[in-house]
């Protein structure tokens, strides 16, 4: 029965990990003076040209923009409208429905299992048989999930150049019909690890090309 339970557990353990999806990558222009960035403002972005509707509507546009605006603000950078920025930021985001196949897993329990042996039958021995408990293979079959691969990337263009110096993007892996809020949740979280890799405006250094 230990272990039974422990087999249980490490397959919970294992679905509980494979929820925390989300891959975060960068990469930049070595040569480019991020030091020197101060203010920014926007580009236009692209909202799923596929047309999927878990992420083609204004309100994701909206919500994609409050929370990249609102973690600049707090790194240290400005947003300006007029005149010209030090880089502008642009966007695209995807999503695409996938399947996938999770196999079935097994392990060791209860089952009925045969016994033979030799007994005592008058004045000599004779063949016997019993059926009884015993340990048997448990296997559960393999399922077929969808579900939708969404992709979030941010662009970071210098405004004088017009040269990309700075990329971001975050994947993750949603349920098959995403509710609002759990398209809201993986924003705020793919844009604020996407920018933690971003320099702050304050001290400028090098950023980081790849995530940890």
């Amino acid at each position: 029965m230990k272990a039974i339970r422990f087999a249980l557990g490490a397959v919970a353990v294992l679905t509980i990990t494979g929820c925390a999806s989300l891959q975060v990558r960068t990469d930049y222009n070595p040569q480019a003076s991020f030091g020197q960035l101060r203010t920014y403002d926007w580009n236009t972005g692209t909202v799923d040209p596929s047309g999927h509707p878990a992420v083609n509507s204004p309100l994701v546009e909206q919500r994609i923009r409050h929370a990249v605006d609102s973690t600049l603000t707090h790194m240290g950078y400005q947003r300006v409208t007029t005149g010209t920025p030090d880089f502008r930021v642009t966007y695209r985001i995807v999503a695409e429905r996938k399947t996938r196949v999770d196999p079935g897993y097994g392990y060791d329990g209860y089952g009925y299992g045969s016994y033979y042996g030799r007994g005592y039958l008058g004045h000599g021995y004779g063949r016997y048989s019993h059926r009884g408990f015993g340990y048997g293979p448990y296997y559960g079959s393999s399922r077929v999930r969808e579900y939708v691969e969404a992709q979030l990337v941010l662009d970071v263009v210098d405004a004088r150049t017009n040269e990309l110096i700075w990329r971001g993007w975050a994947t993750d892996d949603l349920d098959g019909n995403p509710r609002p809020e759990a398209v809201q949740r993986y924003i705020e979280e793919a844009v604020e690890q996407i920018l933690e890799r971003f320099p702050q405006a304050s001290s400028g250094p090098r950023p980081r090309l790849v995530a940890p």
